[in-house]
């Protein structure tokens, strides 16, 4: 990479990062792109350049997520449910590490009538990354083979984001949305696992079992089969 790449690279970062610490401070809405230029020390004509207007930067912000859930320990090898629990947490760790600045970006992901690409696509990528772990399991003969994966990934994925709704409203804490989101997705592959898979899964609702923390708030989903 040259070196005006680089430094490219390297302004784009701090805008990202500015463009997080305004939104934990003062909300979506109280983000400028000028206030945005003046935190990230460069001009209004560079933000735009390196991430444009404000949808665009929403984007960008979702995209950074994603970049840091994939990198943040995924279990590539092992047990489906190993690997599964590895993704549910994954997608926990940069919520919780940042609470401020997660809140609002979900509630404004959640809420916000203009980023419903940005949502799809968010949305695909997680279930992809599921749908790969799932087809595995039913290859190593620890999931039934009656479920199709995308529809299963699906609905594991519209229970993750329910449960960070709950959280960003503030309606658990952050151990309570570890809990919810483990006893819930682990119930939603109980009835479809079997052998090792399932008392694995088992095992990890039963140290789930004493939790203070309540279960998932939901009504399952029918889950399309093949």
């Amino acid at each position: 990479m040259s070196l005006l790449a680089l430094q490219k690279e390297e302004r784009r970062a701090r805008i990202l990062a500015e463009a997080q610490a305004l939104m934990a401070s003062r909300g979506w809405d109280g983000v400028t792109m000028r206030d945005l230029a003046r935190a990230s020390r460069v001009s209004v004509p560079t933000v735009y350049n390196l991430v444009g207007g404000k949808d665009a930067l929403l984007g960008a912000l979702m995209e950074a997520l994603f970049a840091q859930v994939s990198e943040t320990g995924i279990v590539a090898h092992g047990s489906l449910v190993t690997r599964a629990r590895s993704l549910w947490r994954a997608g926990l760790v940069p919520l919780i590490e940042a609470p401020a600045y997660a809140r609002e970006l979900i509630c404004l992901f959640a809420s916000a009538p203009g980023p419903n690409d940005i949502r799809r696509d968010y949305g695909d990528r997680y279930v992809a990354l599921m749908a790969g772990i799932v087809r595995d399991g039913q290859r190593r003969g620890e999931l039934t083979r009656a479920v199709a994966p995308v529809p299963l990934a699906r609905t594991m994925y519209s229970l993750w984001v329910a449960q960070t709704i709950r959280w960003a409203h503030g309606e658990i804490d952050d151990e309570g949305l570890r809990v919810s989101v483990e006893r819930g997705l682990s119930l939603l592959l109980l009835g479809l696992a079997s052998g090792p898979a399932r008392a694995e899964l088992d095992s990890a609702l039963e140290s789930l079992r004493d939790a203070d923390a309540e279960g998932p708030d939901f009504t399952q989903p029918e889950v399309a089969t093949s």
